[in-house]
């Protein structure tokens, strides 16, 4: 809900290959409901249709603003991972990480993600 995008206007995106791309060329960082003249409830279902999109793509991490993805999956991730699990998925996401541009990496030591994946951190899991 960051950023509005008319639908005659979709290909001047084409270059964008995720919304933290988008957010870093925009600048834009949080919802301005006075400039789209939304209520706090159409704001809350736009957020809902955001993370349903997400969970329908397979949790593709180009399609949610990854300081709200990653935090989601991080707890999705606590109980589910077994210590063995937990290993193999630090070594995926150290992989991915490493493709991903400075937005998600930098993401990774900021407030909203703070202490969130210091079990990737430790080896001896």
């Amino acid at each position: 809900l960051i950023i509005s995008i008319p639908t005659q206007d979709i290909e001047g995106w084409d270059g964008y290959d995720s919304i933290d791309e988008i957010i870093k060329a925009t600048g834009k960082t949080e919802v301005d409901r006075k400039a789209f003249q939304i209520s706090a409830e159409e704001e809350f279902w736009g957020h809902c249709s955001n993370i349903q999109t997400w969970v329908e793509n397979n949790y593709d991490y180009r399609i949610l603003d990854s300081q709200l993805s990653i935090p989601i999956i991080t707890e999705i991730l606590k109980g589910l991972l077994s210590k063995r699990n937990k290993e193999n998925f630090r070594k995926f996401f150290m992989k991915v990480v490493v493709s991903l541009d400075d937005y998600i990496i930098n993401s990774l030591d900021n407030e909203a993600t703070h202490d969130k994946f210091k079990f990737l951190k430790n080896k001896s899991l």
